[in-house]
């Protein structure tokens, strides 16, 4: 197993989210830092949170030998009511979020708004399905409260804008997201509470 240099001895800051899988670990660290790690030379691990931050550490499947200690040095892990997140993702400059990143069992549970498409605002009438749907899964997580499909009202998903839906290392320039593998940010333009949404998985 050939470790490179930038990656030998002390911590390595990535990333990382709350029970990102060490197979996930090295997929970010291979885009991150530009290399080659093999999932298959290492044990199982998983991140967990210690004295605040979230960590990973790969462990060689031949030794048994810590061998990488992945840290995320840039978003320091805050308890609440609502579990895990980042408080930097509430504190972007550029946007105005209105809760924690949401995160979903499954990236399914998503799909939904493949049919609408990044960038694009969902239909005020006329095939409004989207909205509908979007409405039900946020009420289903008990997100901020109750959601309607139309525009009046607190919390609507009527005419709401899908901003990006893809890896999160991907998303445009100014969100600052935890880690996943697929995520969607949505922008909500009506109703009295306005502003983004990100579901990840």
């Amino acid at each position: 197993m050939d470790i490179p240099e930038i990656l030998r001895e002390g911590e390595k800051h990535l990333p990382l989210a709350e029970h990102m899988t060490g197979e996930d670990a090295i997929a970010l660290a291979n885009v991150f830092y530009q290399t080659k790690l093999q999932a298959d030379d290492f044990l199982e691990a998983q991140a967990i949170v210690v004295d605040g931050r979230v960590q990973l550490d790969l462990v060689g499947k031949e030794d048994g030998e810590l061998v990488i200690h992945f840290v995320n040095n840039a978003r320091p892990a805050v308890e609440t009511a609502r579990g895990l997140f980042n408080p930097l993702v509430q504190a972007t400059a550029e946007h105005s979020w209105m809760a924690p990143q949401l995160r979903l069992v499954d990236a399914s549970e998503m799909a939904f708004l493949d049919d609408l498409g990044s960038g694009n605002i969902a239909p005020l009438s006329g095939g409004a399905d989207s909205a509908y749907k979007l409405a039900q899964l946020l009420n289903s997580n008990n997100l901020l409260g109750g959601w309607t499909s139309g525009t009046m009202g607190d919390r609507c998903t009527g005419g709401f804008q899908l901003v990006y839906k893809g890896w999160s290392i991907d998303a445009p320039d100014g969100f600052l997201l935890d880690y996943a593998s697929e995520v969607a940010i949505i922008k909500i333009n009506h109703g009295t509470e306005q502003g983004y949404l990100c579901l990840a998985s």
